[in-house]
């Protein structure tokens, strides 16, 4: 049990959602594929964990807005409409949102090592499992964390593009340029990425086998000193 432990480790912690490939042949000479996929929970809670980080920043923006206008009612009522109109042209218009509904069920390989075949009996079946990832939910989380910084310097040019009255770009510029940047990890995602870019590199000598000796070798000491000992 406790090497089956020690050898689950890497699987466990790496993959994103676990799938299997069946390699099937025919006529003892073809060989294909069909892989059954799985469904990336991990990588779809990350896109929109990403997501309700920028919704976050944006009800702060707009709460920030509406606590100023309660404090200090504005006197042109038509301005204030107009400025509120601007911002919420401003606060949606270069708005990174990620699309974390679809791409859920993938088949894409993380590890493209564990799905490499070098089968000498071309009539013999196999089945070989790894680890999957849904490379849509990866760009779709990147692209909210790489576009965050884009976006808040976009919103105040948007605002002033919108018409916003100068009094009301300098109460929001406060706010806006003053807030924290949204915390937006994508470790998952990231984490597989760079799996799935080891993968593409040029193939190195797996060395797990010393893993799995240096294990048997501690399990043995084991044994031998439970027949001495006890």
């Amino acid at each position: 049990m406790l090497l089956l432990l020690f050898l689950t480790i890497p699987y466990s912690v790496l993959s994103a959602c676990w799938c299997s490939a069946y390699i099937r042949s025919r006529h003892g000479s073809h060989l294909y594929r069909v892989t059954e996929g799985c469904n990336d929970d991990e990588m779809r809670a990350e896109c929109q964990r990403a997501e309700w980080e920028m919704v976050d920043w944006v009800n702060a923006v707009m709460a920030y807005d509406r606590t100023l206008t309660l404090a200090y009612p504005p006197e042109d009522k038509k301005r204030a409409e107009k400025d509120q109109a601007a911002l919420s042209y401003a606060i949606e218009e270069h708005r990174p949102v990620p699309d974390c509904a679809t791409g859920l069920f993938t088949t894409s390989a993380v590890d493209g090592d564990s799905w490499d075949y070098f089968i000498e009996d071309d009539d013999a079946d196999q089945l070989r499992e790894g680890s999957c990832y849904s490379k849509h939910l990866l760009d779709e989380c990147i692209k909210v964390k790489n576009g965050v910084k884009a976006y808040m310097s976009n919103v105040m040019t948007d605002l002033a593009n919108a018409e916003a009255s100068p009094e009301f770009i300098e109460m929001m510029r406060v706010r806006v340029e003053g807030s924290i940047e949204p915390t937006i990890t994508c470790e998952t995602t990231e984490r597989n990425k760079a799996l799935t870019d080891a993968a593409a590199s040029p193939k190195k000598e797996n060395n797990y086998w010393f893993l799995v000796i240096f294990m048997v070798w501690i399990c043995i000491l084991l044994m031998v000193m439970d027949k001495l000992f006890y």
